[in-house]
């Protein structure tokens, strides 16, 4: 994911902190503005601010999410909903049922503890046949169904067998679904892909799992630029939404492929994040960026303007 000559550092504070999370850093790069940490799709004040995916839609575009974490979690909810607290599950999942966006596939929360502390939200989990087929969409928990499903689809996923917050088939493979189902439309699509495994594991410091999700991602991207790229009209971009852990490595071989790393903090920090861009309007990915200059760029790479948008309503 490396191999760009268009290559960029991205800023990643947010309005009430230098530290963010991902539900601050996801708004400021779904919206083009940036917001408190856990605001969805909200400004401090209260007001809506319009993501990429609805201007998208507006312009006839096809929109997807994909994430190895719950589809309902903060970088998702981001770039589909609004709500005033990235913990709000049920609200979020009810948003993103009723948002018109084309492919939802991440995990199903079921027995995350953190969403076991929400029964409305488990409640919904338990009727979500029912209420993705009232909003439209085929519903599939077994991965196994997945080449066969259509768009709109919503797809979760229990967790894998290793454990922890990864859920559903390796990136890859859902990934390149999502690219497939979604290039069927004529005029063309917008698609989030988000391996949460690095986050995750960076949080617990075990730097034989982050290298595990970074290759994971690798090789999604690496995927998903073989068959995009031919066609010279799909714009890719890689980058992270924040750090954790801030990784330093001390002392190694890089022919042995040894290292030895030390960590400052289990929690998010203030980074500066890389970001590598591929295809047409990649050039526009360079230099010191802000977070909220991605969403604008891209944005601006798709005609997708005016952008950012503040929303002609209120959250309800």
């Amino acid at each position: 994911m490396i191999d760009t000559p268009h290559v960029a550092l991205v800023r990643s504070w947010v309005s009430d902190n230098l530290a963010p999370d991902s539900a601050s850093t996801g708004t400021a790069m779904a919206t083009g503005f940036k917001t408190r940490k856990k605001a969805v799709g909200v400004l401090e004040d209260g007001r809506v601010v319009r993501n990429l995916f609805e201007v998208a839609r507006e312009h006839g575009r096809a929109t997807g999410i994909v994430t190895t974490s719950g589809v309902v979690d903060a970088t998702p909810a981001t770039f589909s909903v609004h709500v005033e607290w990235r913990d709000d599950y049920h609200e979020i999942f009810e948003k993103m049922l009723a948002s018109g966006t084309d492919l939802l596939i991440g995990g199903d929360w079921t027995h995350f503890s953190k969403a076991k502390k929400n029964p409305a939200y488990l409640k919904l989990l338990a009727q979500a046949e029912e209420l993705g087929q009232q909003n439209g969409y085929q519903v599939i928990r077994d991965p196994s169904s997945m080449d066969a499903a259509e768009l709109p689809l919503l797809a979760l996923f229990p967790p894998r067998p290793t454990g922890g917050n990864s859920h559903g088939p390796p990136l890859t493979a859902t990934a390149l679904r999502a690219v497939e189902l979604l290039r069927q439309d004529p005029d063309g699509f917008l698609l989030l892909v988000e391996c949460e495994i690095t986050d995750e594991f960076g949080h617990l410091n075990d730097i034989e799992e982050v290298m595990n999700g970074i290759r994971e991602l690798n090789d999604a991207v690496a995927a998903v630029l073989e068959v995009t790229q031919g066609n010279g009209e799909t714009l890719v971009v890689v980058t992270a939404d924040h750090d954790t852990g801030t990784l330093a490595v001390v002392e190694g071989d890089y022919e042995e492929g040894r290292a030895t790393v030390r960590w400052a903090t289990g929690d998010h920090s203030t980074q500066w994040l890389p970001l590598f861009a591929f295809g047409p309007g990649a050039e526009r990915f360079t230099g010191v960026l802000d977070n909220t200059h991605v969403g604008q760029l891209i944005a601006q790479a798709l005609g997708l303007e005016p952008f950012p948008q503040l929303a002609d309503f209120t959250r309800n």
